[in-house]
């Protein structure tokens, strides 16, 4: 069993003026993000994928919660910027299983071995 933890932040387009209201995307499958919108945003557009959210936030017309390491390279780049940080975010837990009987394949046991370190230089760098 592997147990990861991602950190979601609102972001906006780095471009925009940071007095604007904008309308807010989100996920249709995890409420979390849909349940507080950034500021009491107008919810306007549902995704079905972090590209989908992140397009819309890049377009400099809707605020949007994305994984801080998805939005980091746009972030560095100053294409995108974090929305009270402090105030707007959260944790996501994700687990891996695998059964035990029977075996696990070859393909799922490479799958868990490549997973757990990967996950753990993630979390020291965050």
């Amino acid at each position: 069993m592997v147990f990861l933890q991602v950190s979601v932040r609102s972001f906006r387009d780095g471009m925009g003026d940071n007095r604007t209201r904008l309308p807010f995307t989100g996920l249709a499958i995890a409420r979390s993000n849909m349940d507080e919108p950034p500021a009491r945003s107008a919810r306007a557009a549902i995704a079905f994928d972090q590209e989908s959210i992140a397009t819309r936030v890049l377009s400099g017309r809707y605020l949007g919660f994305l994984p801080d390491h998805y939005a980091e390279a746009f972030e560095r780049t100053g294409r995108l910027q974090a929305v009270r940080p402090e105030a707007f975010f959260y944790q996501c837990q994700f687990v891996s299983l695998v059964r035990r009987s029977p075996a696990p394949t070859r393909a799922a046991q490479a799958f868990v071995w490549c997973l757990s370190p990967a996950h753990q230089r993630a979390v020291q760098t965050s």
